[in-house]
């Protein structure tokens, strides 16, 4: 049992020093980071399809996003978000009105890994 404890903590120690990258980004209707801790990149490819690019792998973290602008100012509407597609540090977003049409939005993105 002893053995088994001392391996458990060396694998313990092993995914701490390897851990992905977490980090989060306030982005602008028109793409731009307004602020962010870890997001390296963003661009707006169209009305409300957004693509915001961390500095390091999260393809395989959870996303949370949230319609608002850098004033904490939220319209109506809603966001969804994913893993961009062969892409390993993209996150694919999308913001749409409350009509369900695709539109710019700024929103707030939460990366966790």
């Amino acid at each position: 049992m002893r053995t088994a404890i001392l391996l458990l903590c060396a694998c313990f120690a092993t995914a701490a020093s390897a851990a992905p990258l977490s980090g989060w980004a306030v982005i602008s209707p028109d793409g731009e980071i307004v602020r962010s801790s870890h997001a390296v990149g963003a661009s707006n490819n169209g009305s409300g399809i957004y693509i915001i690019e961390f500095a390091r792998a999260v393809q395989h973290c959870a996303f949370t996003a949230a319609l608002g602008d850098e004033a904490g100012q939220t319209p109506a509407g809603y966001v969804t978000v994913a893993a961009a597609f062969q892409d390993p540090t993209g996150v694919y977003v999308t913001t749409f009105d409350a009509g369900g049409a695709m539109v710019n939005r700024g929103f707030h993105l939460n990366v966790r890994c």
